[in-house]
């Protein structure tokens, strides 16, 4: 399923951060949407993106990753070398002539985003976003919305453990080949689920 939703935003245009009374006041905007949006737990997503030094969190995932850095410190740092890495792949297969991208567990986007890189080196390149998570996928769609071209971008609500119905869906948007023998460049998921 394909979602449409405008996520709460600040006079400055960023997600607000989330005390209980503005995550309750967030889940009343978000009317319409679907029921399993819970903005009282950290998300994976959201929490990667805080590691990351993005603004696409609320107060309870930045909690939640400031309590895993204090354990882990570590975890910053790989997190921010796993999106730079990301980053020189999507270069290098570009320059090697890959124009089509599949993005499974794409997350929130933030900095480098696959279709952005992929466009400094070929900008005829063609990117599909997968996430299972619906606020991920929103703020994908927004991001493509204002920057993309929806000829050779989207992005999908699809969970990869459905690889069928993924793939079916990936063709069905019509913005990457997979008949044609063209090489499609997979980027899989590289973080773990998360429990409060």
């Amino acid at each position: 399923m394909l979602v449409r939703l405008r996520l709460p935003t600040t006079e400055r245009g960023t997600v607000p951060s989330s005390t209980s009374q503005q995550s309750q006041q967030s889940r009343r905007e978000f009317t319409g949407g679907p029921p399993e949006i819970d903005l009282d737990r950290p998300n994976i997503a959201r929490v990667y993106d805080f590691y990351l030094g993005g603004s696409t969190n609320y107060a309870i995932d930045r909690e939640f990753g400031e309590r895993v850095l204090s354990d882990f410190p570590v975890v910053r740092p790989i997190a921010r070398a796993n999106r730079l890495f990301l980053c020189r792949v999507v270069r290098h297969l570009s320059a090697l002539g890959v124009s089509q991208f599949v993005d499974i567990g794409c997350g929130m986007p933030t900095t480098g985003n696959v279709h952005q890189v992929a466009d400094e080196v070929n900008d005829a390149s063609r990117v599909v976003y997968v996430d299972h998570d619906p606020i991920a996928v929103a703020h994908t769609q927004i991001l493509l919305e204002q920057h993309g071209d929806s000829w050779r971008h989207a992005a999908l609500q699809v969970d990869l453990r459905e690889p069928d119905e993924l793939w079916k869906r990936v063709a069905d948007t019509g913005v990457v080949d997979l008949e044609k023998g063209r090489p499609v460049a997979d980027r899989g998921v590289a973080r773990a689920a998360t429990r409060a």
